[in-house]
């Protein structure tokens, strides 16, 4: 399982900027690449991050997702709104490492 783990920071309005996040986390889970999609807040660190955390099946998946969302005018769009609302992202990505 591969992870993408995208860090904002909520901005000027960040009940605005919490509610379009959510509806992002939901679109996420629209697209066929994307095993789940959750959006995770800090219990410490900076009270005004967000966390989005998309898992696939592997990082060929995560690829395919990353050009089709690019082409996606939704996502595109929900993209355009986070100005002023969202700051810029930092992207993570890991492997999950399975334990027998």
């Amino acid at each position: 399982m591969v992870n993408l783990v995208r860090t904002v920071a909520l901005l000027d309005k960040p009940g605005e900027g919490f509610a379009l996040a959510v509806e992002i986390t939901k679109y996420l889970r629209e697209f066929e690449e994307v095993e789940d999609a959750q959006l995770v807040t800090n219990i410490n660190g900076p009270q005004n991050q967000l966390h989005f955390v998309v898992s696939f099946d592997s990082l060929a998946e995560e690829e395919k997702f990353a050009r089709r969302a690019y082409e996606d005018q939704r996502y595109m769009e929900l993209m355009k709104r986070s100005t002023g609302k969202l700051s810029w992202p930092t992207d993570n990505l890991s492997r999950t490492i399975a334990l027998d």
